[in-house]
């Protein structure tokens, strides 16, 4: 199939899993994927963390609803990430970014969605992709500017993804230098197909997200959209297999 997207399983290992935790991404890596995505937040004591929600409430056994900010990396330990998906799974910690890189290394590459900003996380980024040898294995997402380009401050060579939900800016703004591709959410890619033309004339890669409808899963292949991150990895697989196999 020669317009493969570059496929993405989203918070470790989709609908499978808890999500954002070293189970989702064993569970990921079992699928033919290209890449990991997960989400980073920051501990009070400015440890990178696998967390989506600002509050530890809805994926944790914290039901205080404290944030992930006001808490430190031992506090957090304390609480399970698994449990609150299916009670069978063996209860886990919440991750710290090192641990989820550690796990991943040389096998998969890494979408990592940067949710908050911390005054140290320009260094702390580098130092942990560089510890690892890892700054051509990832891709830095986020929806804001100003942490993407703290990091490419920081990390200049790191691929750096915008992402958004709505857009009521002209598309000209997202075509900004430092940001290596553009990543609006599936729904409103699908209803402006202008944006997928401009973006394609001016060279700018897409990374849609959240696609698990098969309508979507069509359009955007025949849109030969660069990427997609689907929290059902094997509906996608299947349709690309199929139609490479009637190619």
């Amino acid at each position: 199939m020669d317009n493969k997207p570059f496929i993405t399983i989203h918070r470790g290992g989709g609908n499978d899993a808890p999500e954002n935790t070293l189970y989702a991404i064993r569970q990921g890596l079992k699928y033919p994927v290209d890449a990991i995505e997960f989400d980073v937040r920051f501990t009070k004591d400015h440890i990178p963390v696998l967390l989506h929600d600002a509050s530890l409430k809805r994926t944790t056994t914290e039901q205080d609803k404290r944030y992930i900010k006001d808490v430190t990396l031992e506090e957090a330990r304390t609480f399970d990430a698994t449990s609150w998906f299916d009670s069978r799974i063996p209860k886990e910690p919440i991750p710290t970014l090192e641990e989820a890189l550690q796990l991943l290394q040389g096998k998969k590459q890494i979408f990592i969605e940067i949710k908050a900003h911390d005054p140290y996380m320009g260094l702390t980024i580098k130092r942990l992709l560089e510890t690892y040898n890892m700054v051509d294995d990832v891709f830095i997402l986020s929806f804001y500017k100003d942490i993407l380009l703290d990091i490419k401050e920081h990390i200049p060579t790191v691929h750096c993804t915008f992402i958004f939900s709505r857009w009521r800016q002209p598309f000209a703004a997202l075509l900004d230098p430092r940001f290596d591709s553009i990543g609006p959410k599936y729904r409103y890619l699908y209803r402006h197909p202008k944006l997928v033309k401009f973006l394609k004339e001016h060279n700018k890669p897409i990374y849609t997200w959240s696609v698990n409808k098969m309508r979507h899963i069509k359009r955007f292949i025949k849109w030969k959209i660069e990427g997609i991150t689907t929290d059902k990895p094997t509906q996608l697989l299947h349709y690309i297999e199929k139609q490479s196999t009637r190619e």
